[in-house]
């Protein structure tokens, strides 16, 4: 069985009596097919954001039930029949996936803290200035080898 969700728009029209008649022959169609009504919602005034039949204003319904996906062909048949539905959409209801837990972050050790002198670095092997003499004597000495 998979499940489902129909949602369908009424005749603002129809009276009271008359939309209740129709979403407990709409239910009754469901369950005579073998279906099973999961959530089912009260009418809902709304407000269309274009005409549809010469309506501004419908009464909402949402159904949601389980049902074999062959029993859908009865169900869809039956909401094309009735007059008063302005519309109707008949969609299978996916379920939500989960989402994986994050993994936490290990803590860390905190760093040593360095102070202002330690981060300067002191150039104590650059104190003693060379001579070009010297370097040359260093290369001449490399070279003769």
């Amino acid at each position: 069985m998979k499940n489902y969700e129909l949602s369908y728009l009424i005749s603002p029209e129809s009276s009271t009596e008359e939309t209740e008649a129709l979403n407990a022959g709409i239910t009754s169609t469901i369950q005579k097919e073998g279906g099973l009504i999961l959530k089912s919602e009260m009418p809902v005034s709304k407000f269309l954001g274009y005409t549809i039949k010469k309506q501004r204003s419908a009464l909402w319904v949402n159904i949601e039930f389980s049902a074999e996906p062959e029993k859908i062909a009865v169900i869809d048949s039956y909401m094309k029949k009735e007059t008063k539905i302005l519309r109707y959409l008949l969609v299978i209801k996916k379920p939500k996936r989960q989402i994986k837990e994050r993994r936490e972050r290990k803590e860390q050790t905190p760093a040593p803290e360095i102070t202002k002198e330690e981060s300067v670095i002191k150039p104590e092997k650059f104190d003693k200035k060379v001579d070009l003499k010297d370097i040359d004597e260093k290369l001449d000495e490399i070279l003769k080898d």
